[in-house]
């Protein structure tokens, strides 16, 4: 005999929730119509911008990022570093990344692997394939076992060397670029 008062309590349970949903639901339909969007005329207008930074860590130079470590490694073991980070060993081709580069290492002074290589005949920037300038070389390297490039802040040049010296080295990269919205005045 109990079994009837217990379907009625499960309907009358069924009939509260559902009463209770549509309360819920008649009062949000309320909220949202007595409180109609604003009108575009009030908000500042915008402009977006076109930004562009280095990764934390980097420092800009010349429209590129670098990154100067400190740890010294072979030439290709900081290569493999580097190209870890997306980046490339660095290549010293303009005036004003030469310029950025010795302003950087007077406060990290030393002696740098570059992407400079010797490569069938010609000394050239791994990173990019364009040949090495004469302009910065310390001496004229000789064919010989020195293959790689290094840039020594002490004497503002660039040298030659075996590529299993333990140097520091620097990496390069391009600037990361993002938009933002910027208030129109």
């Amino acid at each position: 005999m109990d079994m009837p008062q217990v379907v009625t309590v499960g309907r009358r349970r069924r009939s509260v929730k559902m009463w209770i949903n549509v309360v819920v639901v008649l009062c949000l339909v309320m909220a949202v119509a007595s409180n109609p969007p604003r009108s575009d005329t009030n908000q500042t207008p915008v402009r977006i911008e076109e930004l562009e930074r280095c990764q934390e860590g980097f420092t800009g130079i010349a429209g590129r990022c670098y990154f100067f470590h400190q740890q010294v490694q072979p030439w290709s073991t900081a290569r493999s570093t580097c190209r870890s980070m997306d980046a490339e060993l660095a290549s010293v081709t303009t005036l004003e990344q030469y310029n950025g580069f010795l302003n950087h290492m007077a406060t990290y002074p030393g002696r740098y692997w570059t992407s400079g290589t010797f490569q069938s005949g010609a000394w050239v920037w791994s990173a990019t394939g364009e040949g090495v300038s004469d302009r910065w070389w310390g001496r004229k390297p000789r064919n010989g076992n020195n293959k790689c490039i290094y840039f020594c802040s002490y004497t503002r040049n660039y040298w030659a060397s075996g590529c299993s010296r333990m140097l520091k080295f620097i990496c390069e990269k391009p600037m990361e670029r993002f938009l933002v919205e910027v208030p129109s005045v």
